[in-house]
């Protein structure tokens, strides 16, 4: 099934990486340290138009931006003074997290550079692309990720195709022999088999499909609950 592989396009987060940070509304509690006028600003009025904002914006199935339009939509709409520029605030918001890899990823890394296979990154995500080539580089440092694709650069987002047409056409990929490698059935699943990619569900969390949504998912894909599985499953098919 996959001797004809030649490339692998990776989901980011929960599929390379993983934070330990879970601690409940922790966005709006960290940016709401550094308005100046909380006199005039409650925290319950911010918390609750910064998660709507969010929630609103997450909802959205297809479409990009980058974070700091939802920053400038937050301080107009409430009138906010902020002690400091924004892309001083965003810098120390991503160095609250402690990020670990996925378990099993750098075994399957090794697989893929033992058989000449490239691969990249594409990913949803409204930082910066410079923060995502950032993570990487920090937590992979020795590996050869070859592109680092974040939606926010390009406003659209998976699951459409739109997003992975994007890879697909500057690295001029098959689609039929690339994979893609998520922890999202409809994001990452069903986007790339849009694309017409190899579509690989990594199921680490154990999700099931709802039962009303399984006739979108009738199709060819692999599901795996981890990377060892995934490598198990490779070196059968090209034995």
């Amino acid at each position: 099934m996959y001797e004809d592989i030649n490339y692998v396009l990776f989901d980011c987060w929960d599929t390379l990486l993983k934070t330990k940070y879970k601690e409940k509304n922790v966005e709006a509690t960290f940016f709401y340290q550094f308005i100046v006028n909380k006199d005039k600003i409650p925290f319950d009025l911010y918390e609750k138009e910064f998660t709507s904002i969010l929630f609103n914006y997450f909802s959205s199935s297809y479409f990009e931006m980058e974070d700091d339009a939802i920053f400038n939509y937050l301080q107009v709409k409430l009138d906010l003074v902020f002690d400091r520029p924004y892309e001083e605030i965003r810098k120390l918001y991503h160095n609250m997290f402690e990020m670990t890899k996925i378990e099993g990823i750098d075994e399957f890394l090794d697989l893929l550079e033992e058989r000449n296979i490239r691969y990249s990154v594409l990913s949803n995500a409204f930082y910066h692309e410079d923060i995502g080539k950032r993570i990487i580089e920090v937590n992979f440092p020795n590996r050869k990720f070859e592109k680092i694709y974040v939606s926010s650069r390009f406003v659209v987002k998976k699951p459409s195709p739109l997003f992975f047409n994007i890879a697909i056409n500057e690295l001029k990929l098959d689609p039929r022999h690339t994979l893609y490698i998520g922890d999202n059935i409809k994001a990452d699943v069903l986007g790339s088999h849009s694309a017409n990619l190899v579509p690989i569900y990594l199921n680490w969390k154990n999700k099931s499909i709802k039962p009303e949504e399984k006739d979108l998912y009738n199709f060819d894909y692999l599901e795996v609950s981890s990377y060892y599985e995934l490598c198990e499953k490779f070196k059968e098919s090209i034995k």
